[in-house]
């Protein structure tokens, strides 16, 4: 038994320690890319890249601003999205499509398209 008039040292004789701890949380910000060819000369028009929860044509979570216009070569033409804001998060987790359409300016020569692609997304912020 440790009496504290018997101790005439002017530091404690015990060492006190506490704990840490801490918490994390992830987050994923989608973006994509669609790289546009054409097998001959030039072709001009626009790419609307969504993107979207549930399905293809689901509820939009982000669009690339509006329609961005672009113009292909045989070498391609390439649209990046700059998404910082929506942010998929261990609330929103799970299945998201991009939606890219791209439609050409002069329907005459040329036909667009649309393709739908699929992320899954799983985040565990406490493994």
């Amino acid at each position: 038994m440790y009496l504290a008039s018997s101790d005439s040292s002017a530091t404690e004789c015990f060492t006190v320690t506490t704990t840490s701890s801490g918490t994390s949380e992830q987050n994923w910000l989608p973006n994509d890319s669609a790289t546009i060819f054409t097998p001959v000369g030039t072709l001009a028009g626009k790419v609307t890249i969504d993107l979207h929860s549930g399905t293809c044509d689901g509820a939009v979570v982000y669009t690339d601003q509006t329609d961005t216009p672009v113009t292909a070569t045989t070498l391609g033409a390439t649209v990046v999205t700059n998404n910082t804001t929506f942010k998929v998060t261990a609330s929103n987790a799970g299945t998201y499509y991009w939606k890219i359409v791209f439609t050409p300016n002069d329907t005459t020569f040329a036909t667009g398209f649309t393709k739908c692609e699929t992320s899954t997304v799983t985040i565990n912020n406490n493994p």
